[in-house]
């Protein structure tokens, strides 16, 4: 994973007054048939994710960084039963490939697309 560190002010007022805190996120997803034949499926449910929260104390603002971003993408993942970008790394250094970066960069009901970079 590219290292990105925690934002330490507030992209809408620039304070530096940001108090982080975790709570459960729940989010739509929707998940469509990629049609293989088993029968039309879109319908949208709920996922939930603990994800940390930057909330700031000078304008009231909250928001979420690209931390919860990424734990958001693992919990669909996680429904979906695909490898998270951590298990794909975990598993090319097994085989003996290192200083690779995993993006997945698109995610199906049937499968996935990752980018692999040196």
């Amino acid at each position: 994973m590219a290292n990105r560190k925690p934002m330490d002010e507030c992209p809408s007022c620039d304070s530096p007054d940001l108090k982080p805190t975790w709570t459960d996120h729940i989010f739509p997803f929707r998940v469509i048939d990629g049609g293989n034949g088993a029968g039309k499926l879109d319908e949208t449910v709920e996922v939930t994710a603990y994800i940390p929260v930057e909330f700031c104390d000078a304008c009231g603002d909250y928001f979420v960084d690209w931390r919860g971003e990424c734990i958001k993408e693992e919990a669909i993942k996680g429904i979906l039963k695909l490898p998270t970008d951590r298990e794909i790394e975990w598993a090319l250094r097994q085989v003996g490939v290192w200083n690779m970066d995993v993006v997945t960069t698109g995610v199906r009901r049937d499968g996935f697309t990752v980018r692999v970079t040196r």
